[in-house]
């Protein structure tokens, strides 16, 4: 007599994410450009086989330090291009993905295998000294491989400052899927930045089946320091750019230390001509530098130069001794007033073509004088569309004016504004007076949602706790999404349906529900938005619905799938007394207590009870019930059942596993 069972797929408690990954090819050549694609989708309470929509979806190759990382689309699916590894053998392709509630992940295998021929490569390039002193000698090494399947003789190996050939370097012999090191030796020559490049068979004396990866990429720079201490200032800024008479400000200076040997120096500052400030600094060496700030007024106006210069008094030895002044100019005034142009904005951002919109311009004066009988012109790429007269816009204080525009023709539009075009104000500064906007007449619009924009105030409530559900909403496109929908569903069905009539480009809004779930287990929230379906449509759809897994309640979750049922003989004689073991799982975060086991036999024709037992079963552990069955007249083929709460005395997050 030979006994069968039947088998299901155990679920996670909560459930989780169901997820496919491919890899196209799945044999591959070295550093061939190679295809991850696959499915995602929800395997959960509630929602179960919806889509997994804007979620995290990363790629890894075991073994290697390199990274890929891209999203699901709102259908769950990915599409992810990747590059294969430079050398053949059988490789695993981690795929992950996450929606921040649950994360499931699938390994792919991945064969590389060298193609016909020779394919040298440079692997890398390693220095004895990367920052090194004029006339040091350092040691170059580079590593090449062949990635081929054919063993290459007499390769040649150039090494490159620059343009310019430094060294070579020579391999006999270099053996299918080898890697050998070439080093030279390179002295210092000259002070300052290097860029080292390397080139396997530079003159194409060997035929390869790839000839485009024979070069370092990318290049290695270094900087050759000189055998002194070389101080130099390299800015100056100040705390304020258009002071007054008497206001105080903070004078800072950048000084670097481009030699190769550590330096103490004094740093003077002059306002033109006057010394106003001594200080001490010390500088490590190869580019060590610090900040310098000191604090002045100055007493009168009009233009002034506050230079800065190092070891004034030439008490230190320097590799150049002509690079330790600095200066720059700053203009101090008398009380002014300075117009600018602080903000632009139009009456509809995301316009049609034809459209009549207002511009809006707000005008101020940061100075500290009255400004009086200036005129504010509008220009769309530089076509003036309106000026307005103003007769007075006191110090601190600002205006809005606006003109009517039609938005044609379609494209782009550069919205100008200039304050006192006709130069008739003395100002502070006179090229701050003008200011400019982009609008797109047309199509633009690009919102978007993932997994990780969805938050729950709880992600684990209890069954009727109330909790918020915030989604944030981007609009990553060029032009202004208009009346836009957010939509929150709950397993499928619609919670809330929000209305937000712009969504500006480069902003986004953050829309939130309130939720008391009534029942126990995993919930799919699900947010989709979308524009007005009047208005410019969504550039980009396949990013404008995400989802996210709720966990709700803390239930049991009894499961058993067919690897838990055991006979002492699954091939008995007829009349042997047989034992049937079944261990079952209590996967679920409570407790279950007076649970029910029975086992049935079934032929094709009918199914019977053979006996049953009661046990409890803590949260998270397993417990295994067992029978005796007499086989006495029961010659045949017979399939084992085990039903656990077969009469769903006992509430569980999944009541789907518990037959095997």
């Amino acid at each position: 007599m030979k006994i069968f069972w039947s088998k299901t797929i155990v679920g996670q408690g909560y459930g989780g994410i169901d997820l496919t990954a491919y890899v196209n090819p799945s044999i591959a050549y070295p550093a061939q450009r190679i295809t991850v694609y696959g499915n995602a989708v929800y395997n959960t309470t509630y929602g179960a086989g919806s889509p997994v929509a804007g979620a995290d979806v990363t790629i890894i190759i075991q073994g290697l330090a390199k990274q890929w990382k891209g999203y699901t689309n709102k259908d769950g699916t990915y599409n992810i291009k990747i590059t294969a590894p430079y050398q053949p053998g059988n490789y695993t392709i981690v795929v992950t993905v996450n929606d921040y509630t649950f994360s499931e992940s699938r390994y792919i295998p991945l064969q590389v295998i060298p193609k016909e021929g020779i394919d040298l490569l440079v692997e890398s390039l390693s220095l004895s000294n990367d920052k090194p002193i004029l006339n040091e000698s350092i040691n170059m090494t580079a590593k090449i491989r062949n990635a081929g399947i054919k063993n290459a003789t007499n390769v040649t190996v150039a090494f490159y400052d620059d343009s310019n050939i430094i060294g070579y370097g020579y391999i006999n012999e270099i053996n299918a899927s080898e890697s050998k090191f070439v080093t030279i030796n390179w002295i210092a020559m000259a002070v300052g930045w290097h860029t080292f490049n390397v080139m396997v068979d530079p003159y194409n004396n060997i035929t390869e089946y790839n000839e485009n990866n024979n070069d370092l990429y990318p290049c290695k720079k270094i900087y050759v320091y000189p055998p002194l201490p070389d101080l130099t200032p390299v800015d100056i800024s100040f705390s304020d750019l258009t002071p007054c008479i008497n206001q105080s400000i903070v004078i800072s200076a950048l000084i670097k230390n481009i030699g190769g040997i550590r330096a103490n120096a004094s740093v003077n500052f002059y306002d033109n001509s006057m010394l106003i400030n001594t200080t001490i600094i010390t500088l490590a060496e190869k580019g060590d530098s610090k900040w310098v700030s000191i604090s002045y007024k100055f007493n009168s106006s009009g233009n002034h130069e506050i230079k800065v210069i190092l070891d004034a008094n030439n008490s230190i030895k320097e590799y150049d001794e002509g690079n330790n002044e600095y200066y720059e100019y700053i203009d101090v005034h008398v009380p002014m007033p300075d117009l600018i142009v602080e903000s632009i904005s139009f009456s509809n951002s995301n316009p049609l073509y034809g459209d009549n919109i207002t511009i809006y311009a707000t005008i101020k004066n940061k100075g500290e004088a009255n400004a009086s009988n200036f005129a504010i012109a509008f220009y769309d790429n530089s076509n003036e569309i309106k000026r307005i007269n103003i007769s007075e816009l006191q110090y601190g204080s600002s205006i809005q004016v606006n003109t009517s525009w039609i938005a044609m023709p379609e494209g782009w539009h550069k919205i100008e504004v200039k304050a006192d075009v006709n130069n008739n104000v003395s100002e502070i500064l006179e090229n701050n007076n003008c200011k400019y906007k982009w609008i797109y007449v047309g199509l633009g619009t690009d919102l978007q949602i993932y997994s990780s924009d969805i938050i729950f105030s709880n992600p684990n409530p209890d069954v009727n706790e109330n909790i918020t559900i915030w989604a944030t909403v981007r609009n990553v496109g060029i032009q202004p999404a208009l009346n836009v929908t957010v939509t929150f569903l709950i397993d499928e069905v619609i919670h809330s349906i929000q209305f937000y009539p712009v969504i500006a480009n480069g902003s986004q809004i953050t829309s939130h529900i309130y939720y008391t779930p009534t029942q126990a287990g995993s919930h799919i929230v699900r947010v989709k938005s979308y524009p007005g379906s009047n208005d410019p449509p969504d550039a980009n759809p396949s990013d404008n619905e995400a989802s996210r897994a709720l966990l709700v309640g803390k239930l049991p979750d009894l499961a058993i799938s067919a690897d838990d049922i055991a006979f002492s003989n699954d091939n008995p004689v007829e009349g042997e007394i047989i034992w049937i073991n079944a261990t079952i799982h209590n996967i679920g975060n409570e407790n279950a207590t007076n649970v029910t086991v029975i086992f049935y036999k079934g032929d094709s024709i009918n199914i019977t009870q053979i006996d049953f037992r009661q046990t409890n079963i803590s949260l998270g552990k397993n417990r295994t019930v067992e029978i005796q069955w007499n086989t006495t007249g029961s010659l045949g083929n017979y399939t084992i059942f085990v039903s656990v709460d077969p009469f769903n005395y006992i509430k569980e997050f999944n009541e789907n596993n518990n037959n095997a």
